[in-house]
């Protein structure tokens, strides 16, 4: 499926929409992993929005999501990916990851991610080449296995 999706740098100004989006995204996730309010409050404090690492992704120039990337020498981690419930579910999130993979490998590095255990989209990131390299109480962690080697 094909969208006009584009990704603009995020600003300042993006801080409300971005906190709004990771509280009505995250919420449930939250709420199934941690029973204190006190580590939910954490969790939320710890993914505050943090215009150096976050772009805002748009749908025919409409804001419907946010995509936060760290990188390093070797990777480049998606720290957050959420789209509005309503665009949810239509391949927006999997045209994304995708581009974001196959970029990764041209620059020989690996695309990584963490999630909570309750989120159901492991699914999807298993079928984009994401692979388990750890795990704790609460998270996932995974990975794509790196470039391919062209024979």
């Amino acid at each position: 499926m094909k969208f006009p999706i584009t990704l603009r740098p995020a600003a300042p100004a993006d801080a409300e929409f971005v906190d709004w989006l990771t509280g009505t995204v995250m919420s449930d996730y939250v709420i199934q992993t941690w029973s204190s309010i006190e580590a939910r409050a954490e969790y939320f404090a710890r993914n505050r929005f943090d215009p150096a690492t976050t772009k805002i992704i748009q749908l025919a120039g409409r804001d419907i999501g946010c995509l936060s990337l760290v990188q390093d020498e070797q990777s480049v981690t998606v720290d957050n990916i959420q789209l509005l419930p309503e665009l949810q579910r239509m391949g927006i999130g999997r045209a994304l990851l995708e581009v974001l993979v196959r970029q990764c490998h041209e620059h020989g590095k690996r695309a990584k991610l963490q999630l909570l255990r309750v989120n159901p989209s492991r699914r999807l990131y298993e079928r984009l080449g994401f692979e388990l390299y750890g795990e704790d109480s609460e998270r996932l962690y995974m990975q794509t296995s790196g470039p391919q080697s062209s024979v």
